[in-house]
Order: structure tokens, then C-alpha cells, then sequence
């Protein structure tokens, strides 16, 4: 599906009828793809025993011969598993979304879907409207506006799999009623999709002056914001009265 080259494989596993499920391991080609964005990387599962091209250094041109399908692994007929990620930094896969451009013939114009009877894949677009890259990224923290709301212990912000220390130098974040910038560089590849989902707010156990009072936490990418979650009233504090020092919300 593109230009890559072929890095492992496994085709050794015997295949059942093409009308007959089969459970177990799967024979799969894994591909590494150069990228403008940083590697990235594909894997066809269920191919056919004894049809996968040798892994290697060897360049292969999108469009060619790799494997054939086959049944085999957990299956319920022959067919083809597809999947494209890319590595985290700890070197766990990480699913991206995918898309096939296609045209009824060499003139007409692209479609972006899935495919269908009549249509002929072609090069996909590199960029994607429905998801951009990050170019800017910034998480916003209200302090509650209440005696002893404000601390000078350690705040750290946990999604989209990293960890980032919120501090502001030369500056006295946290403090009672104030709203806090902290501007996050974007690393190489980030889209918007990937910042979804879960995000962790920890406070390191209590300082000289004790808990602190989260009002408000924004995530803005891009000039979007995807989490305005404002009121929350939340202290932490190691002390026995109150016994959290985390806050949970959700990225959409």
C-alpha cells in the first residue's frame, strides 16, 4: 500500500479451506514506511503459507506483490488484516487512522472512503483536514479563589501517553484565583485525534503550606479547545481529610 520495506514476516502457519474457520497464530508481512512525519509502519495478517517476499533492505514499490491471502490464525474465512501505526517512544504500537483514495478511472476525481466495485486506489493525500497536525498546544489551570486554594508543590499533567511538568519559570504558578498558561511543544507527527482521551492531573504530596484547590482545567490544539472542564472545586492533598492528590478527566 506503500513504499517501504519489508522488516519481518511469518508465513509458516498451514492454512485451512477458504470456506472453513481457522483459530491460532496468523502468517503476517510487517512493512517500515518513510515518512514526513517520522517511520511509520503496516502489517497484512492472515497471508496465505509460503507467500510472503523475504524480509530484507531491499526497497519495495508500492503496488507490489507482498503476500497472498490467506486463512489462517483466529478467522472465520480468508481475508486480509490490515493495520497502520506508528511506535511510541516506548516502542508500543500505536494505531493511526487510515484512509483509501480512489478513482472510478485515471480522470476522475479522488474519492477518500472505502473501497468499492469499480474504483482503483491511487496516492492518498498526506494531510488531513478532519485531523491536522499540532502546531500549537496549550493546557490551561484555574486556581480556586479560596484561602490556602494556591500551592508551590509539583503539578504534572499526564495524556496522550506523555507526562509534562507544568511550571513556568520565573514565574508563581498556582496561585489563589489566577488562571496559568503552559505551552506544551508539540512533538514531530502529533494530530488532534491522538490527543483524545484520558487526562491525568497530579500533585506531589503536601508542601509547608499544605493541599491545593483545582478550579479549571482547558486543553487547546490548534486554537481548539477540546476540554473546558471549569467548577470543578477539586482539592488534593495528602492529608487524611481529603486523601487524593489526582484529578481524571476525559479529552474529546
Amino acid at each position: 500500500m506503500a513504499t517501504g520495506t519489508v522488516r519481518a514476516t511469518r508465513d509458516d502457519v498451514s492454512d485451512q479451506p477458504a470456506d472453513q474457520p481457522s483459530q491460532g497464530e496468523a502468517n503476517r508481512v510487517f512493512m517500515q514506511h518513510a515518512h514526513e512525519e517520522g517511520d511509520r509502519y503496516s502489517v497484512c495478517a492472515h497471508i496465505l503459507q509460503g507467500s510472503a517476499v523475504a524480509a530484507g533492505e531491499t526497497t519495495i514499490a508500492a503496488g507490489s506483490d507482498i503476500a497472498r491471502i490467506g486463512n489462517n490464525g483466529s478467522t472465520s474465512g480468508a481475508h486480509l488484516h490490515l493495520a497502520y501505526y506508528r511506535l511510541t517512544r516506548f516502542g508500543r504500537m500505536r494505531m493511526l487512522p487510515m484512509a483509501f483514495a480512489m478513482r472510478r478511472n485515471a480522470s476522475a476525481e479522488t474519492i477518500i472512503g472505502v473501497p468499492a466495485a469499480g474504483l482503483l486506489a491511487t496516492a492518498a493525500p498526506l494531510t488531513d483536514a478532519d485531523d491536522p497536525l499540532v502546531d500549537t498546544l496549550d493546557i490551561f489551570i484555574t486556581t480556586g479563589n479560596r484561602n490556602l486554594s494556591g500551592t508551590d508543590d509539583d503539578v504534572t499533567a499526564t495524556f496522550a501517553g506523555r507526562t509534562f511538568t507544568l511550571d513556568n519559570r520565573y514565574r508563581d504558578d498556582f496561585e489563589r484565583g489566577n488562571t496559568d498558561r503552559f505551552s506544551i511543544p508539540p512533538w514531530p507527527g502529533l494530530r488532534v485525534s491522538e490527543l483524545r482521551g484520558g487526562i491525568h492531573i497530579h500533585k506531589s504530596p503536601d508542601g509547608p503550606l499544605g493541599g491545593w484547590n483545582l478550579d479549571g482545567v482547558k486543553i487547546v490544539a490548534n486554537g481548539r479547545t477540546l476540554l473546558d472542564a471549569q467548577g470543578l472545586d477539586w482539592w488534593l492533598s495528602s492529608a487524611p481529610q481529603v486523601g487524593r492528590l489526582d484529578w481524571d478527566g476525559e479529552i474529546n
